[in-house]
């Protein structure tokens, strides 16, 4: 069933798809795994002894740090020890804050940028308490999805103005091998690809390839380069493209 709501008017599809305060004691590196969604997603770490990986490229997060992943991009929580993980993330589609007229220069912190870069937003630099807020309040209102709004746009305008700091600030995520074999898939996602060519390009083994590959990304390559696959065809069945075209356009 889908559920609609009325803002100016207008009929909306739900903005924020979820929106979660969780907390594990003792957690277990098994239940984090890498995956990607459909719409946007900002994470508020709380507490937690942890890193994350964004297309292969690792952060470093520390207590009250943000990280954000648009669509389609590919992350994974990595543990460094069993500490207490607390955190908040929220899910939008900014497709819906478009049909109400909100210019789509709010979303270059997602955006506006090459895949697994400026994602973290460090607490040192910034003053992520009110992230914090905004984030609870998009929790509490679980069940009123248009005063969600009035918390999600601050919160994404907070966003807007501190990219440019980021960028300024040129953090930039630890790099690797992984990152390497990440941007060849990324250039021919929908070429066909074997393992034979991109250890050829990246000169490497296949054993050697896939210990790398699952060190930073959680997932083995095929099942990597499916997952992105699957949400670009997604992307374009919603699109109204036939399923033959989207077969061949998406490299299947």
């Amino acid at each position: 069933m889908v559920i609609l709501y009325i803002y100016g008017g207008v009929f909306l599809d739900k903005c924020i798809t979820s929106a979660n305060h969780i907390c594990r004691q003792n957690p277990d590196a098994d239940m984090f795994h890498m995956h990607t969604h459909a719409v946007h997603e900002i994470l508020y770490l709380i507490s937690g002894d942890t890193d994350y990986a964004v297309e292969g490229n690792i952060y470093r997060l520390r207590r009250g740090d943000i990280m954000i992943m648009r669509r389609h991009e590919a992350h994974c929580l990595k543990l460094r020890s069993p500490a207490t993980y607390e955190r908040i993330t929220i899910n939008f589609d900014p497709n819906v804050l478009i049909k109400m007229g909100i210019s789509e220069s709010l979303f270059a912190p997602f955006e506006d940028r090459p895949l697994g870069t400026f994602n973290h937003y460090s607490a040192t630099l910034f003053q992520n308490s009110r992230y914090k807020y905004y984030l609870e309040k998009i929790c509490e209102l679980e069940d009123e999805p248009l005063r969600q709004i009035n918390y999600l746009l601050p919160l994404l305008d907070g966003l807007l103005d501190d990219f440019k700091k980021v960028k300024a600030q040129s953090i930039k995520p630890h790099t690797g091998r992984g990152s390497e074999i990440i941007a060849y898939i990324t250039d021919h996602l929908y070429e066909p690809l074997s393992l034979d060519d991109i250890c050829a390009t990246v000169n490497m083994s296949k054993s050697q390839l896939n210990r790398v590959f699952r060190s930073v990304t959680g997932s083995t390559v095929w099942k990597y380069i499916t997952v992105k696959r699957l949400y670009k065809a997604k992307e374009l069945l919603s699109g109204g493209i036939s399923p033959t075209e989207v077969y061949l356009k998406c490299g299947f």
